[in-house]
């Protein structure tokens, strides 16, 4: 198998997802047990100590149940864009 390929459908549908929407994804090197690679967004957010921070979810090679993981992967997703959405409703304020 191809190493920037998941050898799995529906985590690859996800990850197509996360990189449909500017997400970067990061495949790990050998030796990293169970991880597969590396998703993060492009948006910097409030982390609540005064500082930005990214949303960040590994993905796994090896999932226990692939739909899971990749419903795991999407609500990353959603979770991200929800984060955004009230800077953005300041940003349409402040306009």
């Amino acid at each position: 198998m191809v190493r920037g390929v998941h050898p799995k459908k529906e985590v690859r549908k996800a990850i197509k997802e996360l990189r449909a929407a500017g997400w970067t994804i990061r495949v790990a090197a050998g030796g990293h047990s169970h991880r597969w690679g590396t998703a993060t967004c492009p948006h910097q957010h409030p982390d609540g100590s005064g500082g930005l921070s990214r949303c960040a979810r590994v993905i796994y090679g090896t999932p226990r149940n692939e739909g899971d993981h990749a419903e795991e992967l999407r609500r990353a997703l959603r979770r991200c864009g929800e984060r955004l959405a009230p800077s953005r409703r300041q940003e349409d304020r402040d306009a």
